[in-house]
């Protein structure tokens, strides 16, 4: 590692104290305190989309002078820092009442997109509106699962009358749990009508594309993936037969978790301080960390043997981002901030999440070389070059597109009966 620098910057202030506005949001004749829409560079984009629908909203600005109930403590000077604020759930569409055009004529996916661009709600809004949108898109995508899977039962019961030589084989079908490598609800930083994850990008590979209901959600850390709640859904999933072919269960568990664990404003934890002669990471914390990410994982494989014995899991390795402070208007950055507080500078973060990536693939692969965990580990580190990232986290949909060809290897070679080559 080069020597520390000293960026221009200060560091943060340990002791500061951030809170999230409360300007309002007004629709079709109504207002809801406590949510707000961040201006930013894709404003027009998603004033647009909500235009086509025949909806309505009005745009709080940073320099509007009706603030009532906002706390100015450590408040941002212009709307692209919104995200630096706090703490911020993104809610869809449907959390705010006030779109009822918007919301009968788009489906959740598209509209997350939108207000993953912006809205925002304060914390008294976070424990029940939250689950309650992320609950009805995960119903909104597991009744179009079920849907595929019912054609294919109906084409499955007919084959001797309709198929004959002409279908020799059934798709792969999968549960996907993750988190936004998973479920991204943009297109790189910016508004988009469909996701563009991994899982969206698999779905669309191959003669036969797999058919994945996905129940993952962006934020998750592995502890939040493997938390009581999540196993419960999990559970739900698994044991409803209208998910299911033949066999009642997956034929493979896609899995992607861990990233969320280490990268955010926790991610200052496993820093030491520049100093001349310092190591960037902090190995003996960094490793403690990744202990919990390793449980996180026995624990699926223990809860797979119980409920789904005998499913493989295929999961993945992070790709070595940038630490440059880019991110989408709703969230981030996850690096940069604590580098700068540890004095660190971008070209040294780029070492550091490096070395930090690369022993959690570490991890990763010594969970995968002990048959029985029954855990195949997609090699998509390495995968990805400089320009392929939108943010700190996230590649833009030609890099999504990278890591879920190697991920559809994995599967090819598991599952040489069910899926095809990738589509060019």
């Amino acid at each position: 590692m080069g020597a520390p620098s000293t960026p221009s910057a200060q560091p943060r202030n340990p002791t500061a104290t951030r809170s999230i506005p409360s300007p309002r949001l007004r629709g079709e004749g109504e207002q809801a305190a406590g949510a707000v829409i961040a201006r930013s560079a894709s404003d027009e984009t998603i004033h647009a989309a909500v235009r086509r629908q025949g909806g309505s909203l009005r745009c709080a600005r940073d320099d509007d002078r009706n603030r009532e109930n906002t706390t100015r403590t450590d408040r941002p000077r212009h709307a692209t820092d919104l995200c630096h604020w706090s703490r911020v759930s993104v809610i869809p569409f449907q959390a705010i009442p006030y779109f009822p055009k918007l919301t009968d004529r788009r489906n959740s996916r598209s509209i997350r997109s939108s207000l993953a661009l912006g809205v925002f709600m304060t914390d008294q809004l976070l424990p029940a509106q939250v689950n309650v949108v992320i609950e009805k898109d995960i119903a909104e995508r597991t009744k179009a699962h079920q849907a595929a899977i019912a054609r294919l039962k109906v084409a499955e019961g007919q084959k001797e009358r309709m198929w004959t030589k002409a279908v020799v084989k059934r798709p792969l079908v999968a549960l996907a749990h993750g988190d936004s490598w998973f479920d991204y609800p943009l297109n790189g930083n910016d508004f988009s009508l469909e996701p563009t994850d991994v899982i969206a990008q698999l779905s669309k590979m191959g003669a036969q594309p797999p058919l994945i209901l996905n129940i993952s959600h962006y934020g998750d850390a592995t502890t939040d993936e493997l938390s009581l709640p999540k196993q419960q859904r999990m559970i739900e999933a698994l044991h409803d037969p209208n998910n299911w072919l033949g066999s009642k269960k997956p034929d493979v568990i896609l899995f992607s978790g861990g990233g969320n664990d280490i990268a955010g404003e926790q991610f200052c934890i496993f820093l030491n301080y520049a100093a001349p002669g310092a190591k960037g990471l902090n190995a003996d914390r960094f490793e403690k960390a990744l202990g919990m990410v390793e449980a996180s994982y026995l624990d699926l494989f223990a809860f797979r043997d119980k409920y789904a014995p005998g499913v493989p899991v295929v999961g993945h390795s992070y790709d070595f981002p940038i630490p440059n402070g880019a991110h989408p208007a709703c969230a981030g950055p996850w690096l940069l901030p604590s580098l700068q507080y540890c004095n660190w500078s971008v070209q040294d973060g780029i070492g550091i999440v490096r070395e930090a990536l690369a022993a959690f693939a570490t991890m990763q692969q010594s969970l995968a070389s002990d048959p029985k965990n029954n855990f195949v580990l997609a090699p998509t580190q390495g995968l990805l070059k400089p320009a392929d990232w939108a943010n700190e986290l996230h590649p833009f949909p030609k890099g999504f597109e990278t890591i879920a060809a190697a991920v559809f290897k994995v599967l090819k070679d598991k599952f040489p009966q069910q899926m095809g080559e990738p589509a060019v």
